[in-house]
């Protein structure tokens, strides 16, 4: 992706559902890493670049550790939150603690 591309994300929020295995795992630390590859690149302003991320799923001790995981990649603010999303209020949930967190 490139550096413009992945500058658009800067300060915004990205809401993952079933991100404590496959997937949803690998799209949280794929957004975690981008995060970390645009501050190595640019080694200026990285205040700037802000990537914030919400992981929803059922295991909450999976989310953890993917939540560790994307720390480690370069994700300093996110957050875990374990929902069943096949549940309409969980998914209200969901959203309003993210943009509860986040605001």
């Amino acid at each position: 992706m490139a550096s413009n591309k992945v500058s658009s994300l800067s300060n915004k929020v990205v809401l993952i559902t079933g991100a404590s295995s496959g997937l949803g795992a690998g799209a949280a630390l794929h957004f975690a890493s981008l995060g970390a590859r645009y501050q190595q690149a640019t080694r200026v302003l990285l205040a700037m670049f802000l990537l914030r991320l919400s992981l929803v799923g059922r295991n909450s001790a999976a989310l953890e550790d993917v939540r560790r995981k994307c720390v480690e990649a370069g994700s300093d603010d996110v957050i875990t939150l374990s929902h069943d999303l096949a549940e309409e209020e969980e998914c209200r949930l969901a959203v309003s603690r993210t943009v509860e967190h986040f605001k």
